[in-house]
């Protein structure tokens, strides 16, 4: 089906030229192959590219995502006539378009059926056709800039944004320099997704996969935390948090423009010290996350928002969360102690 596709996009006339030598324009991916793209600003890309998708939805596939995107080179010309320094933005947005406006029509024929998809890349725009985002291939690391740390300012200025189904990688995706995830990172990058938009596994292109089953079962690993249980605990909790506020701030976000379930401190607290609190949310109004982004962390440093009072949970064996006895007050700050089972989590009281 693949083959067949390729040759129809080519005998169509649908793929970007190149501008220098003409005919078809050639990229490498990241995977060292040459590959072809639609180009999205051609009339006929719209149909051709429901027909790919629709593929996949009749077999009942009804959430992907939307690879790529960025490929877009200085040699490349497009249907448009628009320049590449206009194109190689605008690229993204016109793919998303596209998918955006498949998925309607396919959902228009089969009432029922809902269909979610979120993108790699993105300009200005790109949410209005998903709001589905995650922030690039993150490393298996603790690095700030480009590992699980990364991910959690790109989540809040997206979310401010209209990206409001924010996911990542769970323990991280590139370990080309790095390390292959250890078990505490996979621990606190599964705690942390938990407590977003979406919790979605997908690590370790070259190294080997990592579940939370890996350590306790592949030969040569030695397990030192109950990396399942912490990982099911979470796991329920996220399950519960679906319905009770990720789906109902999800709807207002989609209906109104209501900024999504995760919501950066300042939305609360316009404090110089919540605008400084880049690295914790609030998941709908009522519940505060603080995770843990440094190895080893026996505490870790929390904000705690001003205009109410702040209780300690930890999560209980069904998802739960079980007050620890701990409050704090609105407009303070605070070290606090930190063990492998929970991260800092706090409900309003």
């Amino acid at each position: 089906a693949s083959k067949q596709a390729y040759y129809e996009a080519r005998d169509a006339g649908l793929y970007v030229q190149n501008a220098v030598v003409g005919g078809d324009h050639q990229v490498v991916t990241n995977r060292q192959g040459l590959s072809t793209i639609i180009d999205f600003t051609h009339p006929d890309a719209q149909p051709f590219w429901l027909d790919q998708l629709t593929r996949m939805w009749d077999m009942g596939i009804y959430a992907f995502m939307h690879d790529f995107g960025e490929l877009t080179t200085e040699e490349m010309s497009f249907h448009s006539g628009d320049p590449i320094i206009v194109t190689h933005n605008e690229y993204a947005r016109t793919y998303h378009k596209a998918a955006r406006e498949a998925a309607d029509s396919y959902e228009a024929a089969h009432p029922g059926v809902e269909i979610y998809f979120y993108g790699r890349a993105g300009m200005t725009g790109a949410c209005a056709h998903t709001p589905g985002v995650f922030p690039g291939d993150e490393s298996t690391s603790w690095d700030i800039g480009h590992g699980l740390a990364s991910i959690i300012p790109a989540m809040l200025n997206l979310s401010l944004s209209g990206c409001y189904a924010f996911t990542t990688d769970i323990g991280g995706y590139l370990d080309l320099v790095t390390p292959r995830t250890s078990e505490e990172l996979f621990i606190r990058w599964s705690q942390a997704a938990a407590l977003t938009s979406i919790m979605r596994i997908h690590n370790s292109t070259g190294k080997g996969s990592i579940y939370p089953w890996t350590y306790a079962e592949e030969e040569g690993l030695e397990s030192q935390y109950d990396s399942i249980g912490i990982f099911r605990r979470y796991a329920k909790l996220k399950s519960r948090l679906v319905s009770e506020v990720v789906d109902p701030w999800s709807k207002l976000a989609a209906s109104n423009g209501t900024i999504g379930p995760v919501r950066p401190l300042v939305l609360m607290d316009n404090s110089p010290e919540a605008i400084a609190a880049e690295y914790q949310w609030l998941l709908g109004d009522n519940i505060l996350v603080a995770p843990v982004i440094t190895q080893g962390a026996e505490e870790s440093p929390v904000y705690f928002p001003k205009g109410a009072d702040w209780a300690r949970v930890r999560v209980g064996e069904n998802g739960e969360f079980i007050e620890t006895g701990e409050t704090y007050t609105g407009g303070s700050q605070a070290n606090v102690i930190v063990t492998i089972d929970d991260i800092p989590l706090f409900v309003r009281k």
